[in-house]
């Protein structure tokens, strides 16, 4: 079964990268990205889009995917 989870942008590491970046590294591999929210607003999930301390990422993969 899948798991969705949210999750906020806080770490430094994260914020002002962009999704294409973010899907690159190891830790991503397994999880996709159902939506981006940015305060009320969706967000395009283009490659391009960076993501800002705040932002709400919606995730959806195996159990232990989302958990890493």
């Amino acid at each position: 079964p899948l798991k969705t989870v949210a999750v906020v942008v806080t770490s430094a590491d994260v914020n002002g990268t962009t999704l294409g970046a973010l899907a690159r590294d190891a830790k991503a591999r397994g999880v996709y990205v159902e939506s981006l929210q940015r305060c009320t607003q969706l967000m395009s999930r283009e490659p391009w889009t960076i993501l800002q301390r705040g932002d709400i990422l919606r995730i959806v993969g195996a159990p232990d995917d989302v958990q890493r």
